[in-house]
């Protein structure tokens, strides 16, 4: 483990973004068992980027909001 993690799947891939940077992307269809990392791939960076975002914006809106003191 390498500390705090946080994933996304998607019917295609499974992003895994560990605190710090690094992280892991496999292609669920020609890669179903998730034993070749495909993060560094420049060929997949748009996979990587959307999935990410999309890993953001779930997070985000796991955020506790506190109630407005206006």
């Amino acid at each position: 483990m390498r500390g705090r993690m946080a994933m996304v799947r998607t019917m295609g891939w499974t992003l895994v973004h560990y605190q710090g940077g690094e992280g892991e992307l496999y292609d669920l269809r020609n890669d179903p068992h998730e034993l070749v990392s495909q993060y560094d791939n420049p060929e997949v960076a748009p996979v990587r980027a959307a999935l990410t975002q999309k890993l953001v914006s779930s997070l985000v809106d796991e955020v506790p909001r506190s109630p407005s003191t206006v």
